[in-house]
C-alpha cells in the first residue's frame, strides 16, 4: 500500500478522546439522569436515537468494511478503502495517484437504517469532516 499523508487542510491537531469527553466537561451523562428518570432512560437507551453517534471503531459496520475497498457510485476514478489498525478505524480515499488518509472519529446514524462518517479536523473552532459515502443497511454505499 503507497503511502501519504493528509493534505494541510486535513491534519487532525487534536484527538478526541475515548468516549468523546474531555476531562473537566460539565454534561454529567444520561446514567444520571437515569436515577430519577428510569422509565424515560430505560426508552432512551433502546431508541435509534441514543445510538445517533457512536465512536466509529463502535460500529459493526466498521468492523464489516475493514479490509475492503469500493468504487465511489458516482466518480469511478475514485476507490474508497477502509481498514482497523491499532484500535482506529482507517478510511483511505484515492484518486489517480492521489491518496489521503483519515482517522475515522464518529459513526453518525443508528445503523438501523444508515451511517456516515466523520473526521474530527478540529476543535477550536471545531471543524468535521463528513465523509462522501453514506451506508443504507439495505443498499450498500449511497452518495449523499
Amino acid at each position: 500500500m503507497q503511502h501519504a499523508s493528509l493534505s494541510p487542510f486535513l491534519t487532525i491537531a487534536t484527538h478526541i478522546p475515548s468516549g468523546g469527553r474531555f476531562p473537566g466537561d460539565s454534561y454529567v451523562g444520561p446514567r444520571l439522569c437515569a436515577e430519577c428518570h428510569s422509565g424515560e432512560y430505560a426508552l432512551f437507551s433502546r431508541s435509534g436515537q441514543a445510538l445517533t453517534m457512536r465512536m466509529a471503531t463502535e460500529r459493526r459496520l466498521s468492523d464489516q468494511l475493514a479490509g475492503r475497498t469500493v468504487a465511489d457510485p458516482e466518480r469511478p476514478d475514485v476507490r474508497w478503502t477502509y481498514a482497523k489498525q491499532k484500535g482506529e478505524f482507517l478510511i483511505e480515499r484515492q484518486e489517480a495517484r492521489k491518496i489521503e488518509r483519515f482517522v475515522v472519529d464518529y459513526a453518525l446514524g443508528s445503523g438501523h437504517h444508515a451511517t456516515t462518517f466523520v473526521t474530527v479536523l478540529d476543535l477550536d473552532p471545531p471543524k468535521i469532516l463528513e465523509h462522501r459515502l453514506t451506508y443504507y443497511t439495505r443498499e450498500g454505499p449511497v452518495v449523499l
